[in-house]
């Protein structure tokens, strides 16, 4: 009987291995808070945009500490 049991436990252990799972996380977004989301990317775009422009008028202009740190933090992100 025990033999009987553990061959049982044995091919049920092997079919439970042999389940796939695809975990997804089951998220709703808040459409306020996505609204605020994009309305901070899109100044932030705005913001990147105008340092583009700044630097085609001026191109030998020094960065300010800011501008320095915005760069840092974009090429951080690119990495």
């Amino acid at each position: 009987r025990t033999r009987l049991g553990s061959i049982s436990t044995c091919r049920f252990a092997q079919r439970v291995a042999s389940i796939k799972q695809d975990a997804k996380i089951n998220e709703e977004t808040d459409p306020k808070l996505l609204i605020r989301k994009l309305k901070q990317e899109i100044a932030e775009l705005k913001e990147e945009l105008a340092f583009y422009k700044k630097g085609e008028q001026n191109e030998d202009r020094v960065l300010s500490i800011d501008e320095v740190e915005r760069c840092k933090a974009i090429v951080k992100d690119y990495l």
